[in-house]
């Protein structure tokens, strides 16, 4: 529950922090022209349904997380260059994760990663990957392969740096096994 706050304020921060709302220019294709009023409408109303995730009993987490989650795609679909289409889809990958659609979460991420390689995010998006492949998917091995592409890629990196330390000290490991590394430490 703590890693699901964290990663919904991570994405709550980088909506917030994204920049202006005019749309990228594609020399490749023509775009309809957007009205900010359009754009922040839509932004605000994802920003709306993310809070409702957020605040959201988990007896109603499925249903935010699905309205959050189609809201983003017909965001993504309409507005595909646009600057805070990243943002959009890690808040797509968000909804998923509510609705239990781990892997659809993970194809989504892939899609950021992939797509945007070298941005300031992309450790984050890195990071939420291996997480929900841990955590939601209980795939430790995968999420060992998932944390390790983070370090190899970024190791500079706060994220990575953290990663690491959590694949060498906790990764795998049972609540009890922890306790007692701890304690041990604490001695």
């Amino acid at each position: 529950m703590k890693t699901l706050i964290l990663s919904l304020s991570m994405v709550t921060m980088s909506l917030v922090a994204c920049g202006s709302a005019d749309s990228e220019k594609d020399s490749t294709k023509k775009e309809v022209a957007l009205s900010t009023e359009d754009v922040t409408e839509e932004i605000n109303n994802l920003k709306g349904l993310n809070n409702n995730l957020i605040a959201a009993e988990p007896a109603q987490n499925f249903s935010a997380g699905k309205a959050l989650y189609h809201s983003a795609n017909e965001f993504v679909k309409k507005y595909p260059h646009h600057v805070k289409t990243p943002a959009v889809l890690e808040l797509s990958a968000k909804g998923a994760e509510a609705m239990q659609q781990f892997q659809e979460a993970v194809n989504i991420l892939d899609k950021l990663i992939n797509e945007f390689p070298e941005t300031e995010e992309t450790p984050n998006y890195m990071m939420n990957k291996a997480r929900i492949i841990e955590e939601r998917m209980q795939k430790i091995e995968e999420a060992k392969v998932a944390y390790g592409e983070l370090i190899q890629r970024f190791p500079e990196s706060q994220m990575a740096k953290d990663a690491k330390m959590y694949v060498d000290n906790f990764l795998g490991k049972s609540t009890e096994q922890v306790t007692q590394m701890l304690d041990s430490i604490n001695r």
